[in-house]
């Protein structure tokens, strides 16, 4: 399954970063087929750091999924802190990653000459102390 979530995920965004079983693990999503997916990238155990890019085709992003996506790599790969890369026009996710605790930073030109990106970074303590993972967890 993790080379179709990688597979569906670079179709999705529309480009390839050469990710593979080797250097990713992902997380699909399904709701009467593959809905959303996340894959997550670029770990870097030593600063306890990894990246995850996402997208989907439908409505996927509830109070679960979303403690899930977090779950691993704060709970499994021991991350301190992850990195979540959106364009500055993705209004929507914009609002989720600020609402869910992420510190939101504006690169210009990340994207081309006429697109920024906004690198969205979530510790581990902001994640474990953020309203939506408090909630989760007391209805476990």
């Amino acid at each position: 399954m993790h080379s179709m979530h990688v597979s569906w995920l670079q179709r999705q965004l529309g480009y390839s970063r050469g990710w593979d079983e080797s250097n990713t693990v992902s997380l699909g999503v399904y709701k009467d087929g593959l809905v959303g997916a996340v894959v997550y990238h670029d770990w870097t155990p030593e600063h306890g750091t990894m990246c995850m890019s996402a997208a989907a085709v439908g409505p996927w992003l509830d109070r679960e999924v979303l403690y899930r996506m977090h779950e691993y790599p704060f709970t499994k790969a021991d991350c301190q802190a992850i990195v979540l890369q959106v364009s500055e026009n993705n209004d929507r996710m914009l609002r989720i990653a600020k609402a869910y605790g992420y510190e939101l930073t504006r690169v210009p030109r990340l994207r081309g000459p006429d697109e920024a990106e906004v690198v969205c970074v979530l510790t581990k303590e902001a994640w474990a102390a953020n309203r939506f993972t408090k909630a989760f967890l007391r209805k476990q």
